[in-house]
């Protein structure tokens, strides 16, 4: 029955479930837990130990719980929740102390939430209800309230999150204390709240200067908190220099990105931040530092948020095939992990590929039909989907379904103080209501552009003056354009470049200068399609013709037609770098290299990878294609 040697061991597991089954029930279980108290003696691995608890009867013993919850906790750590969670269910049958029961529930319903168990919310509930202490209820509120939003209850979560928020006393406001952590963690998810509802956003901002306080911390809490008011108020246009410090400090040195997994939510304030100021490079070295890390770790949230910040970077440079990859990552992670909550702010980064790329309209039809509850409706998540619909409705000409999806996207940003200059939804409504109000379409733009000469952002100082330079007309209206073009010119802000240009060459046309109007029209062209901006370049062509120029035709294939990002992962396939390498060594995911490919091939004209190292080198005769494995990590 048994094998030679130690540790005994049944020589088959037919044979260890017919002992077993030989057993009488009563005495299985005595056994059980004499078996787990010699292996926990003798210093055995906690699974090893639990898993004969788990099969025991309770008997009230303190020692059994606090041997259960020390595994359950080790077992978190090492990316076992599901092991954790059965754990703590057993743990919660020990009758031994009824005190321990608010605290067993709450880390029972954390392990839950992590593998999405639907008793996690009730779980974390009962805790609530249980517990005596406000520090204990500061501690499991934001976890609640975290369940409830992604189930789209805002207001349940916002009215638990107040709760605990009131049951504090000047005690446990106190830096230092006890259950400081717990606070600064409630403040933190709170304020991330309050900030984005209209009927909360006055008392956020009665509250700013002691969340600033509480922020100061150099505890993980804190600093959450610091990142959260970084992207609250970097949103709300502010730059100065207490933003940047706010940052800097929830940033902590590149440690904020290990963090997210335990706060996403919140996390990903920060993480956005160097987006609406304007900050790409910075944006981009976080996204790619976080979706290294998440991908060694499994982190299905950290991809969404760094592959987002990515869509966001890429649409604001104007590199919109790239900008749509990013865009289709993300959806289609969200969509396959249930996490449809990401998809309005992917479609909101995302949003000037939507508009310029026919191929994403799949993508774009997503907008028609998102249904937000009432509650949710009213927030920075409503403003953000139906500011993507009245721009797409904008680009297509329907002025009456613009103007009313923006002005009530209006309503919501100014009621929150979203008036970040880089967001330039101010341009995109007074072109809406130009026709109908001229007055409020100037002051529109006006405002914007002072905003943006504010703030240093000639990114989006060049939007409001190419908007303004379509409101006025005439000589005003062709300076404001000519000096939007020099602005961008010197932005990095490529698609934006290209609209200033063929703005000012159909406005010379117009104007009956056709012979001026063609070089801004075709450097307008040119720009649109090193851009993948689709729609852009065909006005441009449009215009040419009707100033009577002959348009060159676009170079489609070859490849001066692959993007920077196309052509770099196309070299490395050539080199003989496999798709999970290549996503590894560009900080990628494997989708967005498959996608590279798709499209490296279709305008190289080849049909499969053995294929590659011959296009490039004919498309190219003198640039040498690598040779070998490359693993150095080359930012995308």
């Amino acid at each position: 029955m048994l094998e030679p040697g130690t540790p005994l061991r049944f020589v088959h597991p037919i044979v260890r479930t017919a002992v077993h089954e030989d057993i009488p029930e009563a005495g299985r279980g005595v056994r059980h837990a004499e078996a787990a108290r010699l292996l926990a003696a003798d210093g055995a691995d906690p699974d090893a130990v639990c898993a004969h608890l788990l099969v025991c009867e309770p008997a009230g013993s303190a020692e059994v719980v606090e041997r259960l919850r020390a595994a359950a906790g080790r077992a978190l750590a090492r990316g076992g929740p599901e092991s954790a969670a059965a754990y703590l269910r057993r743990a919660l049958a020990e009758p031994a102390d009824v005190s321990l029961r608010a605290e067993l529930l709450a880390e029972l319903g954390r392990a839950e939430k992590v593998v999405d168990d639907p008793a996690a919310a009730e779980h974390l509930r009962e805790s609530l209800r249980l517990a005596g202490d406000p520090a204990m209820r500061a501690a499991v509120a934001p976890d609640l309230a975290e369940l409830l939003l992604l189930a789209g209850q805002w207001d349940a979560g916002t009215a638990v999150l107040r709760s605990a928020l009131a049951d504090l006393t000047d005690r446990d406001m106190r830096r230092g204390g006890p259950g400081h952590a717990a606070v600064t963690r409630l403040q933190a998810w709170w304020a991330g709240l309050a900030a984005y509802d209209p009927h909360l956003a006055a008392e956020f901002d009665r509250r700013l200067g002691e969340l600033r306080t509480a922020a100061r911390g150099r505890d993980a809490a804190s600093r959450m908190l610091a990142g959260l008011l970084a992207g609250v108020l970097a949103w709300r246009g502010e730059r100065d220099a207490q933003v940047l410090a706010l940052l800097d400090h929830a940033l902590d040195q590149g440690r904020l990105v290990a963090r997210v997994d335990s706060d996403p939510l919140m996390a990903a304030q920060a993480i956005f931040a160097p987006v609406f100021l304007d900050e790409l490079e910075r944006a981009e070295a976080i996204a790619d530092q976080l979706l290294a890390l998440s991908r060694s770790r499994g982190s299905v949230i950290g991809l969404v948020i760094a592959t987002s910040v990515r869509a966001a970077a890429y649409a604001r440079r104007g590199e919109l095939v790239d900008a749509e990859t990013e865009v289709r990552a993300v959806i289609e992670i969200a969509v396959e992990h249930g996490m449809t909550f990401a998809v309005p702010s992917a479609l909101y980064f995302g949003a000037d590929a939507l508009i310029e790329r026919p191929e994403l309209a799949d993508v774009a039809a997503l907008t028609g039909t998102i249904a937000l509850a009432p509650d949710f409706a009213r927030t920075a998540s409503g403003a953000i989907l139906r500011e993507v619909r009245g721009r797409l409705a904008l680009a297509q000409a329907d002025f009456g379904t613009a103007r009313d999806e923006l002005q009530a996207a209006a309503r919501i940003y100014e009621a929150l103080q979203l008036l970040s200059p880089s967001a330039s939804w101010r341009s995109a409504l007074a072109l809406a209501v130009a026709a109908e109000d001229p007055g409020q379409a100037r002051l529109l733009a006006d405002s914007e552009l002072a905003d943006a000469r504010r703030a240093g952002l000639p990114r989006a100082a060049g939007i409001a003056l190419r908007t303004r330079g379509v409101l006025e007309g005439g000589k005003r209206g062709l300076d404001d354009l000519r000096e939007a073009a020099e602005v961008l010119a010197a932005s990095g802000a490529r698609l934006e470049h290209a609209r200033a240009l063929v703005e000012l060459g159909a406005a010379l046309r117009r104007a009956n200068q056709r012979t001026a109007a063609r070089d801004p029209l075709r450097s307008g062209l040119d720009l649109a399609h090193r851009c993948g901006a689709v729609r852009l370049a065909q006005r441009a062509r449009d215009e040419l013709l009707t100033a009577g120029a002959k348009p060159r035709r676009a170079v489609l294939t070859g490849l001066e037609a692959l993007t920077a990002s196309e052509r770099r992962v196309a070299e490395l396939a050539a080199a003989g770098m496999s798709n999970p390498d290549i996503a590894q060594a560009l900080f990628v995911t494997l989708s967005t290299v498959e996608g590279h490919l798709r499209h490296a091939y279709r305008k190289l004209s080849i049909g499969s990878r053995g294929q590659l190292p011959a296009a490039l080198r004919s498309a190219a005769p003198g640039t040498a294609v690598p040779r070998g494995r490359q693993k150095t990590a080359v930012p995308p």
